[in-house]
């Protein structure tokens, strides 16, 4: 995915202290894992850019963000396949 060259990305925040973490590079998606250099909460990205802080084992759709069940086999939001 291309972003267009005019638009504003804002870095993401730590759920747990607030903190700046930059903006997530080119092959950042959902379910990327993002640690606060600050605090050192693991936190996974979901959607709508939000942090999600991490508990292990997290199954995040890598098409829509959303968080499913970890046992489950397809997402209820998407249909897509689990992992």
């Amino acid at each position: 995915m291309t972003l267009p060259t005019d638009s504003a990305l804002t870095p993401l925040q730590c759920p747990k202290c607030g903190a700046s973490l930059g903006v997530p590079g080119p092959q950042g998606g959902f379910g990327q894992r993002v640690q606060c250099s600050y605090c050192g909460t693991l936190s996974v990205l979901v959607i709508d850019r939000e942090l999600l802080v991490s508990h292990g084992g997290e199954n995040v759709c890598v098409d829509c963000g959303r968080v499913g069940v970890r046992a489950a086999r397809f997402f209820q939001s998407c249909l897509h396949a689990g992992r």
